[in-house]
């Protein structure tokens, strides 16, 4: 997972808006999930959901960008990747009109709205026995206001704790945040975590 720190963002001119992105995957049902981008402003939350016409169009846009500079298929294919991993890094400059304008379903929400804000990091699980096998388990995070809960996953480890300085100087006693001691957990035998 790409994520920029306070306010880094080496790919914009203007001035970050944002002091923190992250790339989540939004719960809204049992069933049903929407890949969603927490961004991060001085004094409020903004939800920004994927747009499927957007991301296609932006998508279409960067390749053929690629082919214009005579690069081959397998060029424009890595190019691409590279796309995917940095896309959150345009939502560092953008105003908070224009991320709002972007999809009916985006929305902002004060911190002093949120209740609590839950962050638990993602973590590696290791299953030891005939074959040593490796696990990412998804981190959590969990949005606690007056209009209710709203769940999230992430792939953010953040051993070197930058996502915790920033949430702890935005939301203050509203956070709570866990991670594991070593982010590593060992199970014998099967693949379920012994915390």
């Amino acid at each position: 997972m790409n994520m920029l720190t306070e306010k880094e963002n080496p790919h914009s001119t203007q001035p970050p808006s944002a002091n923190l992105v992250l790339s989540t995957t939004r719960q809204i049902g049992w069933f049903k999930t929407a890949h969603c981008y927490l961004v991060f402003h001085d004094s409020e939350l903004l939800f920004v959901h994927l747009n499927k016409k957007n991301v296609k169009s932006a998508a279409m846009e960067y390749r053929e960008e690629q082919k214009a500079q005579g690069k081959g298929l397998l060029r424009v294919t890595l190019a691409m990747a590279g796309f995917w991993r940095d896309y959150g890094n345009r939502y560092y400059g953008g105003s908070r009109e224009d991320l709002l304008a972007l999809d009916g379903e985006n929305f902002a929400l004060s911190y002093a709205d949120i209740t609590r804000l839950v962050f638990k990091t993602a973590r590696t699980t290791r299953t030891t026995g005939a074959d040593d096998n490796f696990r990412e388990i998804a981190g959590k995070l969990i949005i606690q206001s007056d209009q209710g809960k709203m769940k999230f996953s992430h792939g953010y480890f953040d051993r070197n704790r930058k996502i915790k300085g920033v949430l702890q100087r935005l939301l203050g006693k509203s956070l709570s945040y866990m991670a594991p001691f070593l982010q590593r957990e060992i199970s014998f035998g099967s693949s379920d975590v012994i915390n």
